[in-house]
């Protein structure tokens, strides 16, 4: 399985070059952005942008490695390797919690810098929950329909996926008030892992029954 990690990682690393200069060049922009002004709310605005750039980032980056494999027909290899089909997809799970966790810690060391030292609990839970969470569980949806159906006969449901956090947000707009925020900040990482979790063993089960391409 190591291996298997080592491969996604090394697919990534050219272009997450790029784009990690591109969330720096950001990082920098929105830091200057926010010394202009004094305000806290400036300053928590412009940071809650780059937790959601990390979370764009890291989507593309975890979507290329799928269309990589599925380009290079790797699933006839990799099923000829002693992981089996449930480590073939358990590497590619661990490969996004390793990676959303590293871009979660990025994330809040990038947002630190910017409120400059008015970060709280609660804050910093918010930018864990958009920058590591949120890929979790978009990738938990998407994952087993990949699975099932391949990765260029899912590109509608792509867009579905990016729909899901924009949808919530609209519908938690006008309802704002009355949203039990602490409560979800401190139950979203339980729902997420469940969700994670459950999407792991359903990718298997299809995975089980998917043709090799």
């Amino acid at each position: 399985m190591k291996g298997l990690l080592f491969k996604d990682f090394l697919l990534i690393r050219r272009q997450g070059k790029t784009l990690l200069y591109l969330l720096v060049f950001y990082v920098i922009f929105f830091f200057v952005l926010a010394r202009s002004s004094d305000k806290p709310a400036d300053s928590g605005t412009v940071a809650g942008v780059v937790s959601t750039i990390a979370v764009i980032l890291e989507y593309v980056l975890i979507l290329n490695t799928l269309a990589y494999d599925e380009n290079s027909k790797w699933n006839r290899y990799a099923l000829s390797l002693p992981v089996g089909r449930n480590g073939i997809v358990g590497a590619k799970y661990l490969f996004v919690l390793l990676f959303s966790a590293a871009m979660g810690a990025l994330s809040l060391l990038a947002e630190a810098v910017l409120l400059r030292g008015r970060m709280t609990g609660t804050d910093a839970a918010a930018v864990l929950g958009v920058s590591c969470l949120s890929p979790l569980v978009l990738c938990a949806v998407l994952l087993p329909v990949v699975y099932r159906f391949g990765l260029q006969k899912t590109r509608f449901v792509l867009a579905a996926v990016f729909l899901i956090p924009w949808l919530l947000s609209s519908a938690l707009k006008n309802h704002a008030a009355a949203v039990p925020w602490e409560m979800i900040l401190r139950f979203s990482p339980l729902a997420a892992a469940l969700l994670f979790a459950g999407s792991y063993f359903l990718s298997c089960r299809l995975y089980a029954g998917r043709e090799a391409e």
